[in-house]
């Protein structure tokens, strides 16, 4: 040994020796080994979309660190063209290289080592190496023939990125297949875009195509923004008409699969065969025909597809096709029978287990120990098991038969079974985990009920159904901690509590018990018992939380009006919290919060919120929410809606409908009302009737089904049916219903709609089911049982015998990638079904059963009875046990008082009820006996809760003989209201049932205990357009609270189940019952009666309402809500307002000059019979154009409708105001009204600013299109005055979006210190410059999303980062100068912004959004450095410079600032909306941040000055730039040191000027001349009435408008009163136009039709919206002219304005009208222009007038 340590030594030695020796001269002798890029390995990784997301480059040897695993390293790799990039090595070999946004595809690029990466020894990438690699071409994807059967079919061709127009039309060609000839074809893309990903060749001609065809794709094309070509070029065949052949026929698992070429919708059965015979079912499937049936494993069957197939089309099987199809062998199958995993002790210990086709299966039992099953239930790990051997199943079956062997389980463990155990299920050759099961055998059933740190246990015995005495129950936690502990009672019964800690292991998991060494578990992590349909839901219960109940005093609101909302504030004891601060918030439609006020909670709960609206606040549905101030969600939420409405003056209701069946008559029986409660006899009435799918319900045949997928599409809307109210308001309308055979039942929708003297309308409507008048077929099916019911007409079982046909189908879904037909892919779904069985059965007196076999999955019942078809779903086969119906009393139960339940059990046995809310407070044990059981039980004391749920459940014990091997388990409960009389005020309110107009409403509340009341008056005309509930604060607050605890029960999991006599089985029931401004758009006259106020009373609860009527007639509703303490009262009242004479007058929202009318004047009498003497006198723009009776007889009761003729005036100027004076004597007593609406003038008040040089002089022209006008010329030493002009237009701009809305406020922002000094202190615009910020500053949050960006509009759920851009730059100077922002607006706007930086593509874009960031502050380096060594833009670059001047960094950004004629070409459709001018001002503005003082800005600024001077047309954009830049040009700019000078003469008159205003009266055609020669400027402002300008153009966009009639579809030139139509407007630009906005000024007769609202709308105007119908519309015009889709779309008074992100080349918008009054109107020119682009405007062609007939 000694000797071998020795010569190991000395060889150790030698070598280390000679090792020393070489390595000085290895190491000298060896160079670097260098790595070229030739051999650099460069293997890309991609997105979803196909662009290249990281590259991996393996450089030949393990440059990197031992042990890499991704982390990130410096480098200084990177790209060419450059592109920020991540830098990793992912093993010492492959280095990740991650761009900051994935390369696009088609590009080429290098990959630049900037350092030297390795070293000597391992070798070495040297610095400045560069790898070049290319992304991966464009590629087809697919190519697909369209229009086939059509004259001119098509090829589209999909790639799978964007390919340019242009390019497809050079690079694609379409010949024929063989010949090879070229044929001529249209590119088409999608919308007419100039790019997509897919591209339509479409023949030029008409010529019959052949029926192959080939597509070439030549290798030189390239996609969208690419380098690289496609490479070789491609040749795709495709055929047009193809031939219908069989692909392939194949065998499956119960089915045969026929292969077509493409697919049959429909097909004659009888022309497939099989043989042998066997049964089957032909389904069609994408891929072609699936022939379900019992086709024998193994077997060979011969399928035959028949000559002519499919038997109808043109394309069919032109030989017939036959194929062998050898039946494939079933798949391997194992797995236990019977669900559950406890086992009774006392029952065989028998485990059934099934199989197919397995190879030596086998099983294995294991015993779990007690104190190891949490783990064991969570990990199923081997240590918490005893071993035990696996043990073959001793089974033999033939290859494909189906088995099943009973394991004996006593036997399997070697004596006696009791306790907890692990069965696995496997075979030899099994390639998955086993089936396992876990298994309790046990005569212990636990019932375990739990909830917020409660829980209830009960332990009976299985066999005996006794209670368990004695038991030691645990309750443990996820992590084996113990959370309570105790033993039962003798009742079996253990109450546990324990306490909750938030974020601590304080959640039960499982529920443990135990007697001797008997031992049963329930998991009580979740619940296992599902008890949602037993009416036990609801809202949560509070605990120690908050809870508002929020109610608007109306649900409906004008712009310009106040809303104003109650709240009422309790804790889930009903208790208010005092000195609580909360905040509520007024949401938008686009989900935008624009007005937020603070509430603190007083003494009674109860505050007012209130919300102020604009006249230009958009309409739609609004939200108001209360929050707590420290924070949280919402306590409290309601809606009301935004709408330019009238309230109704008329009432209608449905009194009843006949009952309605197939092929009868239904008569609809209505009344119809004055609101003051005078029949409206005469006036017209429509019952409109749609018909829609139902599915009918019947009390003999509760639970069945009587719909049918097989039913037919309803017919949709029947004729309209006209009739008139007779003398008492009263009529009948009559409608016929269609015999259809197919369908068993439908429901008519019933809207009436009754016509009130304006033709404005007024609806109500009710529902009706439509029955069979002979039978009807119902089934009830569930996974074991199916039961059948057949109706008689009336609803009852049906005598006689009949005959039925069940099937038992499995259902399968298959998804399908296809194109749309508009060049886009979409997913599509297909039912596939396959029969389990098919059964006939005998229906004996309409009832008939019949038992399933088992089934699995989506699964379905269809019963064929004759020509009825019914089906019901299965769904999955969710196992839950029976159910108790339990029902309660209807009345409330006192807390600490007794409860009567009635319990309908299927079977007798102890009973368990427990009361729960969100905790478990109390439990009784019962005794159930089969059918119904009548039960006094306790109510638990002390509950202060709006109800408790009584849940009651019963566990059967195990019979020791019969067919039941095993204990039944039941569940059930109902809901219990708690009476809580201590929060119930008595609350009168004392109010006068009938007034006259002109009388003051007093109403006297009374309410002990209550210290204030809210008290609102409201016209009912208001309140029935929404439907709108009286409050009940009560309701909302004692409101049934959902069930919140978990439950479950070893019975529920037993391996045996229950079964029970036919029809004994029963659901629960629950104790539940049945049943910008937009000038002029609004009319401020329009003022519906609405008042709301506060009321303090004193200490007996009593206070008085005071309000006057105003003159209002019509009924008003009073509703009044009083709080105090603790209790809370409501009450409402109504008050009929009527004059002994009646007088009303229908008026028009808005008439033009010229239009001739006629008012209807309805006078109705309550006085004696008599005279009624008239006289009617007109004013203001307004002049009688006939007479009118000058006396009226009428009777007591009785009603007359006059005529009044009018035609409308030019206003006076400043007036637009037309009255109406009437004046009705009846003996003594006179009633006087006026009228008052609104006449569009055709004259606008104009002011006009412009600004005059004197140093250059000129002449100043006034146009023709002034019809009055003067002239307030200023002097002034500056040069900003020039400014006035552009500022003038931003403030008259008539659209208000966000960018708009940003543009103006920006503007005067810039221009707050030179309104005095332009305008004087006193100008309107000078005071109310502050109020228009706070307005802009508001309206802009309102189109804030809540990404945190902003939209175009208020309406809008996306934002665009160039308007939030916009919008923030303002919004940071307005915070800067004193205006109030929020913080968090800008905060979130601010991180929208720095999210874009890093994500965007768009170099552009990443300019502007640095450039707002610097503004804010943010730290923009990083970005800026990256995106400066990129190729830009001039704009780009010069908001760069402007960036760079704010860090200081004063040489590169003037390097930047290039050539100062260099702009930017017009970009009006894209996001940034470039401009030469305003490219211009940006320059200016760069040059003040870089250098303020610089020589070159003075040229400049007057460059700029008089481009946009010149520019009339100029976008808000162009205007704002400039205004802004000019603005602070001048501001920097030293004072004058000489007064200004200068003559003007005015007509050839010498006019003195002065630096004080002067005004001069001018006229049409008057010249105002000023010398040169002086010093200063000259502000000239034009004031007074400019000519509309109706004159038809076309600039680059055309507008036609028709109107059409609803009902038939066809154009009109004459309408009728109180009928609807549709008018369509087509638009057709001369390409793709982006911020488009129209509007359709509607003539005095037309009023928009709003969205449906509440109650309002009943199923009559289903097509509401912007008219999305096609009634009218042929296949061509739909397809020519699409319709466009709208960003927003408001409705007014007297216009509907649509705004356009994007409009294709031409379309089509659509709105719909009603006409009113008859007469002869003047219509309004259609406009419209593209807010960004000037040279896009257009005014329609003139109207004739349009005629309203009575």
């Amino acid at each position: 040994m000694n000797r071998l340590l020795l010569v190991v030594n000395a060889a150790l030695a030698l070598f280390l020796l000679v090792r020393a020796l070489q390595s000085p001269v290895a190491a000298a002798a060896v160079p670097a080994r260098e790595i070229a890029a030739a051999s650099l390995q460069v293997t890309p990784e991609f997105t979803a979309d196909g662009r290249t997301s990281a590259l991996v480059v393996d450089v030949g040897a393990d440059l990197g660190p031992a042990g890499a695993r991704g982390e990130p390293v410096q480098l200084g790799v990177r790209l060419d063209p450059p592109q920020p990039v991540l830098t990793s090595w992912r093993t010492p070999r492959l280095l990740a290289v991650v761009p900051a946004t994935p390369l696009p595809r088609a590009r080429r690029y290098g990959l630049v080592f900037g350092d030297t990466v390795g070293d000597a020894e391992r070798g070495r990438i040297a610095a400045g190496t560069v790898k070049g690699f290319s992304t991966p071409p464009v590629a087809v994807l697919q190519v697909v023939p369209g229009g086939e059967g059509t004259a001119r079919p098509s090829v589209t061709v999909v790639f799978d990125q964007p390919v340019a127009r242009d390019e497809a039309r050079k690079c694609l060609q379409l010949r024929t297949g063989g010949r090879h000839e070229r044929i001529a074809c249209d590119v088409l893309v999608p919308g007419d875009a100039p790019s997509a990903a897919a591209i339509t060749l479409r023949p030029r001609s008409n010529a019959r195509l052949p029926d192959e065809l080939e597509v070439v794709v030549d290798g030189a094309l390239v996609p969208v923004g690419g380098s690289v070509a496609l490479g070789k070029e491609q040749v795709h065949t495709v055929l047009l008409r193809q031939p219908l052949r069989v692909v392939d026929i194949d065998g499956g698992d119960g089915y045969v699969e026929i292969a077509l070429n493409r697919r049959v919708a429909s097909f004659d059965p009888s022309l497939l065969r099989v043989e042998p015979a066997v049964a089957f079912q032909a389904l069609a499937t994408s891929r072609g025909l699936r022939l379900v049936g019992e086709f024998a494993p193994g077997s060979v069957v011969h399928v035959h597809v028949l000559q002519g197939f499919p038997g109808h089309g043109e394309l069919r099987l032109a030989d017939a096709a036959q194929q062998a199809v050898l039946m494939p062998d079933r798949g391997a199958s194992l797995d236990f029978t019977q669900g559950g995993n406890v086992l009774c002790a006392s029952a065989e210990p028998r485990l059934t287990v099934r199989g197919c086709n397995v190879d030596e299966p086998w099983v294995q039992l294991q015993r779990v120990y007690p104190n190891n099953l949490v783990r064991a239930l969570q990990h199923g790990d081997e240590p918490t098991m005893a071993p035990a051997p696996t043990v073959p199943l001793p089974v033999v079956a033939a290859r494909n038969e189906r088995w099943t062997h009973d394991v004996d389980l006593k036997a399997l463990a070697g004596g006696p079974l009791r306790g907890l155990y692990r069965v696995s299920l496997s075979h030899r050759r099994a390639s998955y985990y086993p089936e396992r099961r876990w298994l309790q055998v046990t005569d212990l059933g636990v019932t375990w009920r739990a909830g917020r740190g409660s829980g209830m246990v009960q332990v009976v015995d299985l066999v005996t159904g006794e209670a368990v005495v004695g038991a030691a129950v645990s309750v443990l936690t996820a992590t084996n901690q113990e959370l309570a502990r105790g033993v039962t009672d003798s009742q079996g019964l253990l109450a546990l509590q324990w306490a909750e800690a938030a974020g601590s292991d304080r959640t039960p998991f499982l529920v443990l018990a135990q007697r001797g060494d008997d031992v049963a578990f329930v998991g009580a992590d979740a619940t296992e018992v599902e008890l949602a349909d037993e009416g036990l839901g609801g809202r949560s219960y509070l605990g120690e939380q908050l809870e508002a109940w929020v109610w608007p005093t109306r649900g409906i609101v004008r712009p310009g009006e106040t809303l104003d909302a109650a709240v009422l504030v309790r804790d889930g004891r009903g208790l208010p919290r005092p000195g609580t601060e909360l905040v509520a918030s007024f949401t938008t439609p686009s989900g935008r919060v624009m007005a937020q006020q603070p509430l603190v909670v007083p003494g009674s709960g109860l505050m007012q919120a209130s919300l102020a609206l604009a006249l230009d606040a958009p309409t739609g549905d609004y939200l108001l929410s209360v929050r707590p101030k420290a924070g949280g969600g919402a306590i409290g939420r309601t809606s009301f809606r935004v709408e330019a409405f009238v309230p109704d003056r008329l009432e209608v209701e449905v009194l009843g409908v006949t009952p309605l069946h197939f092929g009868g008559v239904g008569t609809v029986r209505v009344r119809g009302r004055w609101l003051d409660g005078a029949p409206a006899a005469g006036r017209a009435v429509t019952a409109r009737v749609r018909l829609l799918a139902h599915a009918l319900q019947f009390p003999a045949a509760a639970g069945f089904t009587f719909a049918s997928a097989l039913d037919q599409a309803p017919p949709g809307e029947l004729a309209a049916v006209h009739g008139e109210l007779d003398a008492e308001g009263l009529a009948e309308l009559q409608f016929a219903l269609p015999a259809d055979a197919a369908q068993q039942g439908l429901l008519a929708n019933v809207a009436i709609e009754l016509e009130d003297p304006s033709g404005r309308v007024v609806r109500a409507g009710t529902s009706a089911p439509v029955q069979r008048p002979d039978r009807h077929v119902g089934v009830r099916a569930d996974r074991q049982r199916c039961e059948v019911r057949v109706l008689d007409g009336a609803g009852e079982l049906l005598g006689g015998e009949q005959r039925a046909t069940v099937r038992l189908e499995q259902r399968d879904w298959t998804w399908h990638y296809v194109p749309s037909g508009d060049g886009r892919w979409r997913w599509r779904t297909e039912q596939v079904r396959s029969p389990i069985g098919e059964w006939n059965v005998v229906v004996r007196d309409g009832c008939a059963s019949l038992e399933l076999p088992p089934s699995e999955g989506d699964c379905c019942v269809v019963v064929t009875l004759g020509e009825r078809t019914v089906e019901q779903a299965l769904g999955d086969a969710a196992a839950r046990p029976d159910r108790l119906r339990v029902r309660g009393p209807s009345e409330a139960v006192a807390a600490g008082g007794r409860a009567k339940l009635v319990v309908t059990s299927p079977a007798a046995g102890r009973g368990l009820v427990t009361f729960e809310s969100d905790r478990v407070h109390s439990a009784v044990v019962v005794l159930l006996r089969r059918g119904d059981t009548e039960l006094d039980v306790p109510v638990p004391e002390g509950l202060q809760l709006p109800n408790v749920h009584a849940v009651v459940t019963l566990t059967r014990p195990v019979p020791k003989s019969g067919p039941d091997q095993g204990p039944a388990w039941l569940i059930g409960g109902t809901s219990l209201a708690l009476a809580r009389p201590e929060l119930r005020l008595p609350l009168t309110l004392a109010a006068p049932a009938t007034m006259q107009p002109t009388d003051t409403w007093r109403a006297q509340i009374e309410a002990p205990g209550a210290t204030v009341a809210l008290v609102a008056l409201v016209d009912e005309g208001v309140l029935r357009i929404t439907g709108h509930d009286d409050p009940d604060p009560l309701a909302f607050l004692l409101a049934k609270r959902a069930l919140a605890t978990d439950g479950a029960d070893t019975a529920a999991a037993l391996l045996q189940r229950m079964q029970f006599a036919a029809g004994s089985k029963s659901g629960g029931d629950g104790g539940e019952g049945g049943g910008g401004l937009l000038t002029g758009s609004i009319d401020n006259r329009i003022r519906p009666y609405v008042r709301c106020a506060r009321v303090e009373l004193d200490g007996n609860g009593r206070g008085e309402a005071v309000f006057p009527l105003d003159g209002y007639e019509g009924r008003v509703r009073a509703m009044v809500v009083a709080a105090g303490p603790l209790g809370i009262g409501a009450a409402r009242a109504e008050t009929t307002v009527a004059a002994p004479l009646s007088v009303q007058l229908a008026t028009p929202r808005m008439v033009a000059p010229g239009d001739v009318f006629t008012l209807p004047l309805t006078l109705r009498s309550r006085l004696p019979d008599g005279t009624v003497q008239l006289a009617v006198q007109a004013s203001g723009a307004l002049e009688r154009r006939g007479d009118v009776a000058a006396e009226v007889q009428l009777a007591n009761g009785g009603e007359t409708t006059l005529l009044v003729p009018v035609a409308a005036l030019e206003p006076a100027p400043g007036e637009s105001a037309a009255r109406l004076v009437v004046r009705a004597q009846h003996g003594a007593f006179v009633r006087e009204i006026t009228a008052e609406f609104t006449v569009r003038t055709r004259t606008s008040w104009r002011q006009e600013a412009i600004g005059v040089d004197l140093a250059a002089g000129g002449e100043l022209a006034i146009g023709d299109a002034w019809a009055q006008v003067e002239a307030v010329v200023r002097l002034d030493g500056r040069a900003d005055p020039q400014l006035v002009p552009v500022l003038q237009r931003l403030l008259d701009y008539p659209f208000g979006c966000s960018e708009q809305t940003t543009s103006t406020a920006m503007a005067l922002l810039a221009s707050r210190t030179l309104l005095p000094r332009w305008f004087g202190a006193e100008d309107v615009r000078t005071r109310n410059a502050g109020k228009r910020l706070d307005d802009a500053v508001g309206r802009l949050l309102t189109m804030q999303t809540g990404l945190g960006g902003f939209g175009w509009w208020s309406g809008s759920f996306d934002d665009d980062p160039y308007v939030t851009a916009h919008v923030l730059e303002f919004l940071l100077a307005a915070r800067d100068q004193g205006v109030v922002v929020e913080a968090s607006v800008l905060e979130e706007a601010l991180a929208r912004c720095q999210t874009w930086v890093a994500r965007s593509d768009d170099l552009g874009l990443r300019a502007r959004l640095l450039d707002v960031l610097s503004l804010a502050g943010k730290p923009v380096q990083p970005w800026l450095d990256w995106v400066l060594a990129q190729s830009l833009d001039v704009d780009a670059r010069l908001r760069l410079a402007a960036v760079l001047g704010r860090l200081g960094q004063k040489e590169r950004a003037e390097a930047l600032l290039g050539d100062d004629t260099e702009t930017a070409p017009r970009r009006p459709a894209t996001g940034d909306l470039a401009s030469p001018l305003r490219s211009q001002a940006l320059r200016l503005r760069a040059w003040l941040a870089v250098a303020p003082q610089h020589e070159r800005l003075a040229g400049l600024a007057r460059g700029l000055q008089r481009a946009i001077t010149a520019q009339k047309h100029a976008t808000t954009q162009e205007n704002v730039a400039c205004f802004c830049a000019l603005a602070e040009h001048y501001r920097r700019q030293p004072a004058p040191q000489q007064a200004p000078g200068g003559s003007l003469s005015i007509d050839g008159k010498p006019v003195a000027l002065a630096e004080q205003p002067g005004t001069h009266v001018l006229r049409a055609g008057s010249k105002l001349v000023f010398a040169a020669g002086g010093y200063g400027f000259a502000l000239v402002e034009l004031r007074g009435l400019h000519k509309v300008d109706d004159a038809e153009r076309r600039d680059r966009l055309a507008l036609v408008r028709s109107i059409v009639d609803v009902e038939t579809g066809q154009p009109v030139t004459t309408l009728r009163r109180g009928r609807q139509y549709e008018v369509r407007i087509r638009v057709e630009g001369d390409g793709a136009m982006a911020q488009v906005a129209i509007q359709d000024l509607l003539p005095g007769g037309l009023e928009a039709e709003a969205d449906p609202v509440g109650g309002r709308r009943f199923g009559a105007d289903h097509d509401e919206g912007d008219g999305d119908g096609d009634e009218g519309r042929t296949a061509a015009d739909a397809k020519s002219w699409p319709q466009l889709a709208t960003r927003n779309v408001e409705r007014r008074d007297d216009r509907v304005l649509f705004f356009l992100d994007r409009m294709p080349v031409r379309g089509e918008l659509r709105h719909r009208v009603r006409a009113t009054l008859p007469g002869a109107y003047a219509w309004p020119a259609v406009r419209g222009e593209a807010m960004y682009d000037p040279e896009v405007r257009s005014v329609g062609a003139a109207e004739k007038p349009l005629v309203v007939m009575p």
